[in-house]
């Protein structure tokens, strides 16, 4: 259209009905290109079409006929002249697709086809953790957490899988049995390691019979993210030393009336070292197993990996790669790769580094929603692949 030319100057009176905003001038008088039509046959515009259901070209008529599809037929002729076509990659209007399901497919799968490969992960993942979320569960859950040797980070991983089980209505309880002064204590103590009372104040509560619910337990416990609760362990060394496995045991039966799941975060080391372990990995009806891919841990994850599943071999056993790097040389995938035992089937969940991980740990809080989504996806994998078989 010419820069000068409205829509109304075909009609001047339309012009004057317009306010008088547009001005009547005259179209320009120029040759046209091609053949002239005498009126016999319908103008047909610029624009030409794609007939799926004949494929060839065709004339578009001036009323929006579909895309691909002739002007002047009904809905029903076409959806047949449409069944052709691929829904996935042609987008076809709403006559065509008279079901609003219909619709609604072909937008899921658009929206699945700009997805990336992490978002599609993490939209599966959180579908099966909305199906968890419906169960009640069968019965009490001890989750262990433990790792060959210190500073693999599971503490971290422990209270971060108690947030993901608070978030599908499973409560979870926190207990710090680093029995070797732990960092779980901090989360629930801040910077105060005396500010707080321990799991040796509730076995005296216990033993006293001053424990008949969940209300009495509230004041020694601490609150996490999520709605999940933690249990300091003893803040001396000397508390540490006194306790022994007969007290664990009355603390877990005690706690696991009232939270169907308690996670115990242990002590560095894996196998039976004392009593108080010992007893942790046999009570356990779930192990988190953490290691470090790094070259130098390889001979040692393998050992205590191998000696847990001799250990325990009816417990299910899920190993957790902990602080993988982005892009992991050969070496570090042998580690990542190395075996339990002989006819031992454990699932693995890889955790990437999170530099965001790190800074909240260092302020004693953790807040797994707000990690990055490769790191918050790890997570929910984690929870989703221990809780197999719960349900």
């Amino acid at each position: 259209m010419n820069s000068s030319q409205n829509v109304f100057d075909d009609d001047p009176s339309a012009a004057w009905s317009n306010g008088g905003s547009a001005r009547a001038t005259e179209p320009p008088r120029e040759k046209p290109i091609g053949p002239v039509p005498d009126g016999s046959e319908p103008t047909q515009s610029a624009a030409a079409r794609v007939d799926p259901s004949r494929g060839r070209l065709r004339g578009g008529a001036s009323g929006l006929g579909g895309v691909g599809l002739p002007g002047g037929v009904d809905a029903s002729e076409r959806a047949a002249g449409a069944e052709g076509v691929d829904r996935g990659l042609l987008l076809l209007p709403e006559e065509v697709y008279q079901d609003s399901g219909a619709r609604s497919r072909v937008v899921r799968s658009l929206r699945r086809l700009l997805q990336t490969e992490t978002e599609r992960r993490e939209a599966a993942v959180d579908r099966r953790l909305a199906e968890l979320s419906g169960f009640v569960l069968p019965r009490e859950r001890v989750l262990v957490v433990c790792s060959p040797k210190g500073g693999g980070g599971k503490t971290a991983l422990a209270l971060g899988l108690a947030q993901m089980f608070a978030s599908v209505r499973w409560p979870a309880l926190v207990v710090d049995l680093d029995l070797t002064g732990g960092t779980a204590s901090l989360h629930a103590r801040g910077q105060d390691p005396d500010g707080a009372l321990s799991l040796v104040d509730v076995v005296k509560a216990i033993d006293a019979g001053d424990v008949r619910g969940p209300a009495e337990l509230a004041p020694y416990l601490a609150p996490l993210g999520g709605g999940a609760a933690l249990l300091a362990g003893p803040p001396g060394r000397e508390q540490r030393q006194l306790v022994d496995a007969e007290q664990v045991e009355r603390l877990v039966r005690t706690l696991i009336r009232y939270w169907p799941v308690v996670i115990l975060d242990t002590s560095p080391g894996i196998g039976d070292r004392d009593r108080v372990q010992e007893w942790i990995l046999r009570r356990a009806t779930d192990i988190v197993a953490v290691a470090v891919p790094l070259r130098v841990d390889a001979v040692q994850a393998r050992a205590a990996l191998a000696e847990l599943c001799a250990m325990v071999p009816e417990t299910a056993v899920t190993v957790a790669l902990n602080r993988v790097p982005p892009r992991p040389d050969q070496p570090t995938r042998r580690v990542m790769a190395v075996p339990l035992a002989p006819d031992r089937n454990a699932r693995r969940v890889e955790i990437p580094y999170d530099s965001r991980l790190a800074r909240q740990l260092d302020q004693a809080a953790l807040w797994v929603d707000e990690l990055a989504r490769p790191t918050r996806l790890a997570f929910k994998e984690l929870a989703a692949a221990v809780a197999t078989g719960w349900s």
